[in-house]
């Protein structure tokens, strides 16, 4: 028995995703990416990294 590897769908990353799933998901995540970004930066600062 052989199990197809290929899922039903074409939208395993953002380049082949439809454009507005691609977008939907980037829209979602923005507010949690942002977050991340600024926690990282705090703890650069905090251990004298970075510019």
């Amino acid at each position: 028995m052989k199990q197809g590897a290929a899922p039903p769908f074409n939208a395993g990353s953002p380049e082949t995703a439809p454009p507005l799933v691609a977008q939907a998901v980037r829209k979602r995540m923005a507010p949690i990416l942002e977050e991340r970004r600024r926690l990282a930066e705090a703890a650069a600062r905090r251990f004298g990294l970075g510019s």
